[in-house]
């Protein structure tokens, strides 16, 4: 392939699907895990209403907690912040570092390769710290972790894929508010 990501392949799996609703106060982000390799990558681990919501399809997967390699933030809300602690072993990435333990290396996210396919590109919006998890795979589309969906919207935007990461960039932004990145259909 031209655009070199070539013939490497992650796979996708949504751990959690996220919603929000109006009238229960209950906010769920989605939770999806990537596998390239040897890495085994976390996106979102934020609001659930117990661990297992998380662990147990993780389990499923035959992935232990102490498996996952990376964590990802797409942005610093605790809907999707709030359970990172549960992968003692995992980098955790977001908009501008790599944290190991207590170390903190600074690392800019666009276009920071986490693996052979997973990369990360900055989408501002719904803050304008927001960054997305990008995947080749094996049916050679690309995945993307975490972009907001406006509230009107009823596509679970985890499971869209891509023929380009830089189609990402020219979906239409909508309007900055806390209802998030509307996006378009491409």
């Amino acid at each position: 392939m031209a655009d070199g990501w070539g013939d490497r392949a992650a796979t996708f799996d949504v751990l959690v699907s996220g919603s929000t609703t109006a009238t229960g106060g209950k906010v769920v982000s989605t939770c999806t895990l990537l596998r390239d390799a040897e890495h085994a990558i976390v996106v979102d681990p934020g609001m659930v209403d117990d661990s297992g919501a998380i662990l147990t399809p993780l389990g499923a997967l035959g992935l232990a907690p102490e498996d996952v390699t990376e964590v990802i933030l797409s942005h610093h809300h605790p809907d999707h912040t709030l359970r990172a602690g549960l992968f003692p072993n995992a980098a955790v990435h977001d908009h501008w570092a790599i944290y190991r333990g207590s170390a903190w290396e600074d690392a800019e996210a666009e276009g920071r390769r986490i693996s052979n396919s997973v990369s990360l590109i900055r989408v501002p919006g719904h803050t304008a710290q927001d960054i997305a998890t990008v995947a080749s795979t094996s049916d050679g589309d690309r995945r993307f972790a975490r972009l907001s969906r406006r509230r009107d919207e009823s596509v679970t935007v985890a499971q869209r894929s891509l023929r380009k990461a830089s189609s990402l960039r020219r979906f239409p932004m909508g309007r900055r508010s806390r209802d998030g990145i509307g996006c378009g259909s491409g």
